[in-house]
Formats: structure tokens, C-alpha cells, sequence
């Protein structure tokens, strides 16, 4: 998790990332022992989540289907695209459901996902009815 989660982070501080017994995660950083874990901002708290979903499935071997609501929404710019280079190698044997947004799923979003991606699908409301169909 702690590896995952500073290649992921887009801050150039290394951060110390520990989940004890009760499976309580704290975040150290910046030569300070104090727990950081409320003061994350919430794209950094998305990328801890991530980082804990890989890490887990990492260690357990435990191969489950995964779907992710807004993998990106909380997440800005370059660090979008270092979440779309490597999450998919961290869940390689996995498989990821995103539920994305038009702008979520575009550049090098897109770019980097594109060769991994089986099926797309875009929700079209009109009317009180959504319609799903399968986008080329």
C-alpha cells in the first residue's frame, strides 16, 4: 500500500503509509510522526483507497471483480493520467468496472486505457429513460 500509494500521489514528499492490526491506516510524511490521515485532501484519500483496493488484492490472491463510481472525479489533471498508467498494472488479473464521466475518459485518460479496455458503454437519459448503448 505504501508503495502504491507514492507512485500514485502526485506531491513529491514521500509519505509513510502503515495499517496496523485493527487494520487502521495511518499516514506519516515529511519527517513527521503525526497521523496525516484527516488532513488528505479527498483526491488523496481516493488514492489511498485505490492504493489500499491494489494492495489488498496484491498480498490476499484474492481475485474479485471490482467496480469503481467516479475512479477520477476528485482527481485533477496529470495525476489523472498517473492513476490511468498504473492502476491497471496494480489490478492486472482483475476485473475493473469504471463508471466515468465523458470527462473523466478523455486524453491521456483515454490514451492509456484504450489498449485495456473490452467494452464500453455510454447511458443516455431523454425522457425519464436511460438507455445504454455500446459506443464504438
Amino acid at each position: 500500500m505504501n508503495e502504491y500509494f507514492n507512485q500514485l500521489i502526485w506531491k513529491d514528499e514521500d509519505y509513510t503509509i502503515d495499517l496496523d492490526d485493527s487494520y487502521q491506516i495511518s499516514v506519516s510524511g515529511d519527517g513527521s510522526e503525526n497521523n496525516r490521515i484527516g488532513s488528505l485532501s479527498a483526491g488523496e484519500t481516493q488514492v489511498l483507497a485505490l492504493s489500499f483496493m491494489a494492495a489488498l488484492s496484491d498480498i490476499s490472491g484474492f481475485d474479485a471483480p471490482v467496480v469503481i463510481d467516479t475512479p477520477l472525479g476528485r482527481i485533477s489533471g496529470e495525476n489523472r493520467t498517473l492513476i490511468a498508467q498504473n492502476l491497471p498494472t496494480y489490478l492486472s488479473d482483475t476485473q475493473l468496472t469504471f463508471l466515468m464521466t465523458d470527462t473523466e475518459y478523455a486524453g491521456d485518460v483515454k490514451r492509456f486505457l484504450k489498449g485495456k479496455v473490452a467494452n464500453k458503454y455510454v447511458l443516455d437519459f431523454d425522457g425519464g429513460t436511460t438507455e445504454v448503448l455500446a459506443d464504438e
